[in-house]
C-alpha cells in the first residue's frame, strides 16, 4: 500500500469549474508553498507528508484530506 498525491486532479477540476488555466506559480502564490514542494506533489515525489502544505492545500481547493491523498493497493498480498 502507498499514499498517493491527488493534487494533480484537483487542480483539473479546478479549472474545468473556474474555466481557466491555474499555474503553479500562481498556487504558489496563494498557498505560500514553495515552487519544490508543489512539484514534488504534482509528480509524487513524497516520502512524507507535511502538516502546512496538507492544510494549504485543502484551504486552496476546500476539500477534505481524503481528497487530497489516497491510499493505493499496489496489488501486493495482505496478509
Amino acid at each position: 500500500m502507498r499514499i498517493v498525491s491527488r493534487v494533480t486532479k484537483l487542480i483539473s477540476e479546478k479549472q474545468i469549474a473556474e474555466n481557466r488555466l491555474i499555474s503553479l506559480s500562481e498556487i504558489s502564490r496563494e498557498t505560500g508553498l514553495t515552487r519544490v514542494t508543489l512539484y514534488a506533489w504534482v509528480k509524487g515525489d513524497l516520502s512524507r507528508f507535511e502538516a502546512q502544505a496538507i492544510i494549504a492545500f485543502c484551504t486552496y481547493f476546500n476539500c477534505e484530506i481524503g481528497d487530497l491523498l489516497e491510499l493505493v493497493n499496489d496489488g501486493g498480498d495482505e496478509g
